[in-house]
């Protein structure tokens, strides 16, 4: 396929235009090319290794590649001799990945490498050992080519923040927003540079991204299916680290590899086989899917509108069963409720950042202004006069919200709901919104992370939203509502506005 890029960064203001052969998008292609014969992993990876160069300097979207490019490149000779020396079936059960590309988001541990979370205050630092999901990743064979661009500690929705690697741009167009805060990560699996990509999701971190970016697949797992081990620490409750790829196999293919439980994460629980949710996907029986009549906000675009429709419709055509759900607080009071809890958190854990054992010398002055004010609120929330009128408070609601989520999903096998109110939203627009406005943007995220449940946003903008533990259902649901039915895709387009509130009926 034909991507057209501008550069949003970079001084020269060109457009970038290449080709990028459909096997280096999709994972599941590339291990029957390799085992087939037509392709090698070292040829792969050298492709990839190029292309990440080219998509960094289009969207600038990558902060730093390998130290050694010839690591990368080793790597994927040795899996090729495998292949050579013990056949295809052997390799593939040693290397369930076959060598596919991958990028990891900077906040991610990689052992020898640059770790900064898009920060100043931690622009010299190196991970001395790897992330637990690194790990597992390297055991089923991936081969990591690039770290991408983020905002600073994760705290943004636009991938604007970072002090360290400035903007992300996005595939769709020079002027749109990349979302955020793992920008980087959907930018260079959009551009078809990488097969598949981490990234870590607190309050929509993930789903955004990858909404905004266009046919992009994104798994936010439920809190604990995943270790955290060598992710940086943003909000400890919230923090997870999320899947993204161009198709629904592969983004599925990434989460079982890096599911599961790790010793050095306490949170974390043991991979599990088929749920009861999963068994009663599989069933006979209609599926129920809830639509959230409290997302249809006056913000809420056209164009986002028109996807949220198109899901719904598509599941029921699929035979699913497509009912109104309401929820009286949570379309309310999450989007605060999660702000006062994720910048208590963050102040705490960022509090470790003295310029003393490590990092930037100057220590939290080395902050970014967006850090700088969550840090400054997470305090306050936790100051003696206000902490049961704010933090406590807010501690109380979050179970309030988790109830009303878990009695949905009971009456309902999943949930669906849009990721993000508008998915054009320009770089004019966001140099002229307001604080308020721009945390608005979390708005249908962040309550699912309140609640640890997983979500999947699908390639048109839609996110599914399971059960705790129910990530495989979801996915067997995905499947259902794409079986039949195109989901189109976000078009290359000028920037779309709400301007009436005519909802059409859902149900």
């Amino acid at each position: 396929y034909q991507r057209r890029v501008r550069d949003t960064h970079h001084s020269r203001n060109k457009l970038c235009l290449f080709l990028v052969s459909f096997s280096l998008c999709m994972i599941r292609s590339h291990i029957k090319r390799v085992l087939s014969g037509d392709a090698t992993c070292e040829a792969v990876v050298a492709r990839a290794l190029e292309q990440s160069r080219v998509a960094a300097n289009a969207l600038n979207c990558v902060s730093s590649f390998r130290s050694d490019d010839n690591a990368a490149l080793t790597e994927a000779r040795a899996i090729d001799s495998v292949v050579a020396e013990q056949g295809g079936e052997a390799a593939l059960a040693r290397y369930p990945l076959l060598g596919a590309p991958i990028a990891i988001k900077d906040n991610i541990a990689i052992r020898d490498e640059l770790c900064t979370a898009g920060s100043h205050a931690l622009a010299n630092h190196k991970a001395v050992r790897d992330a637990g999901v690194v790990r597992r990743l390297r055991r089923a064979g991936a081969i990591w080519v690039a770290r991408t661009t983020m905002d600073e500690f994760g705290m943004g929705s636009h991938t604007r923040t970072s002090t360290l690697h400035g903007p992300c741009g996005n595939v769709r167009g020079e002027q749109l927003s990349s979302g955020g805060s793992s920008g980087g990560s959907a930018a260079i699996v959009a551009q078809g540079a990488v097969m598949g990509a981490l990234g870590s999701d607190t309050g929509g971190s993930v789903r955004q991204p990858a909404a905004m970016q266009g046919s992009v697949y994104a798994l936010k797992p439920s809190y604990g299916a995943v270790s955290r081990d060598g992710l940086v620490a943003y909000a400890s409750s919230l923090d997870t680290i999320g899947v993204m790829a161009r198709s629904l196999d592969d983004t599925e293919l990434l989460w079982q590899t890096i599911r599961g439980a790790d010793a050095l994460d306490e949170t974390s629980w043991p991979a599990q086989g088929d749920s009861d949710e999963t068994r009663a996907v599989n069933d006979s029986k209609p599926l129920r899917v809830g639509v959230l009549q409290d997302y249809r906000i006056d913000e809420l675009s056209k164009q986002v509108e028109d996807a949220w429709r198109e899901s719904a419709q598509a599941a029921k055509r699929n035979g699913m069963s497509v009912n109104a759900v309401r929820l009286e607080h949570t379309a309310k009071v999450a989007l605060p409720t999660y702000y006062v809890i994720a910048s208590a958190e963050a102040s705490s854990n960022l509090a470790r950042y003295d310029g003393i054992r490590y990092g930037d010398p100057r220590g939290r002055a080395a902050f970014g202004p967006e850090v700088q004010r969550r840090v400054l609120l997470g305090s306050f929330v936790l100051s003696r006069g206000a902490f049961d009128e704010y933090y406590g408070q807010a501690l109380r609601v979050r179970q309030l919200i988790c109830n009303e989520l878990s009695a949905a999903l009971e009456q309902n096998d999943c949930l669906l709901a849009p990721t993000v109110p508008s998915l054009d939203v320009t770089s004019d627009e966001l140099q002229s919104q307001n604080i308020l406005d721009e945390y608005a943007h979390d708005i249908f995220t962040c309550a699912v992370s309140l609640a640890g449940l997983p979500a999947l946003t699908l390639r048109n903008g839609t996110q599914l939203i399971g059960r705790r533990n129910g990530e495989d259902a979801l996915f067997r649901i995905a499947e259902k509502i794409e079986h039949t039915d195109n989901l189109s895709l976000i078009h290359i387009s000028e920037p779309t506005r709400h301007a009436q509130n005519s909802y059409a009926v859902f149900c």
